[in-house]
């Protein structure tokens, strides 16, 4: 899924890969969708205001994302 912030300009491609979210610069032409937001929208506090493609695709991994922000183990590679 594309996602492209409006207030920033910034266009990113985020996948679910082995269940581990993949961001990637730029938009990929064979995403499910792309959705325009802004920095707020991504917080939950606005309304996503435009969005191309399949329209169930946005919900989807807005759904797996923690709101909470909490202390985690972080593993580099």
């Amino acid at each position: 899924m594309g996602l492209a912030f409006t207030d920033s300009g910034e266009q990113v491609t985020v996948r679910v890969r082995h269940q581990v979210l993949v961001v990637t610069e730029g938009i990929a032409n064979n995403g499910d969708a792309v959705v325009e937001l802004t920095g707020a929208d991504l917080a939950g506090t606005t309304s996503v205001t435009s969005k191309s493609g399949d329209p169930e695709a946005w919900p989807e991994p807005l759904g797996l994302l923690d709101r909470e922000i909490t202390g985690f183990n972080l593993h580099m590679r």
